[in-house]
């Protein structure tokens, strides 16, 4: 394993070799957790409860309602529970598409 700064030395060209050479890792917009919460809503079978989660997802301050609505609703464990499970679903996919082992 590699530290940041073993790469302080390296000229443009080795440089532009190791990017080539890299893979990225998925970036908060490949990330996509407003959508998580949407696909959680569709999951609540509870339609009072379903449409203060869709409430919960407009204007400004979205993710902080939301949250605020699960915990009022006592149901932030199971959102917890789902987000996590897109998460890993997300890292397998991931891998995959990457040919990386994984446990």
């Amino acid at each position: 394993m590699s530290n940041i700064g073993d790469y302080e030395n390296l000229n443009e060209d080795e440089l532009d070799e190791l990017f080539e050479n890299s893979i990225m890792l998925p970036t908060r917009y490949d990330i996509n957790e407003y959508e998580m919460m949407e696909d959680f809503a569709e999951t609540i079978e509870d339609i009072r409860l379903q449409n203060q989660l869709y409430i919960s997802l407009n204007g400004s301050g979205a993710f902080r309602s939301f949250k605020d609505t699960c915990i009022n609703f006592d149901i932030i464990d199971v959102w917890y529970k789902f987000r996590d499970e897109k998460y890993k679903e997300i890292a397998v996919n991931w891998c995959k598409e990457n040919n990386i082992k994984f446990e």
